[in-house]
């Protein structure tokens, strides 16, 4: 299960991200990439951004991946959520290496990539909860 899971991240494009600065949660549509194992979560966002702003007071978030647009109606959808935690990425050569692997695989995020307040952060995956269809539910701690 846990290389199903892992495949669903890897082969998706957008995410949903919720972070949370005291009781407001806030969600934000995210553009992403992930290391080789799929444990590591790429983002680019503006480091006054309420969301960065949010994961570096509270870096525990939640993830969420889904299959529902490529799904005929009626269809089964799998979801994947990703319980995580913001960790900085200090060294320069792989926060360079994540914006270009994200660059490749999301040009339009090249107009904020330039700015100067541009920041790439990552989330660890800590646990998946694969969802496969309305009934059927998958665990997994990392």
């Amino acid at each position: 299960m846990l290389e199903s899971a892992t495949k669903l991240l890897k082969e998706n494009n957008h995410l949903v991200l919720a972070t949370s600065h005291g009781p407001q949660p806030h969600c934000s549509l995210m553009s992403y990439v992930t290391d080789d194992q799929g444990r590591q979560i790429y983002m680019l966002t503006e480091s006054h951004s309420r969301k960065y702003s949010n994961i570096v007071s509270n870096p525990k978030v939640s993830l969420l991946v889904d299959t529902r647009a490529g799904v005929e109606p009626g269809g089964r959808v799998r979801a994947l959520t990703v319980t995580g935690v913001y960790r900085p990425i200090p060294d320069k050569s792989v926060k360079d290496e994540m914006l270009r692997r994200l660059l490749d695989r999301h040009p339009d995020l090249s107009e904020l990539a330039k700015r100067p307040t541009a920041e790439v952060f990552c989330v660890e995956a800590e646990a998946f909860l694969l969802l496969d269809g309305v009934s059927e539910s998958h665990y997994m701690a990392l």
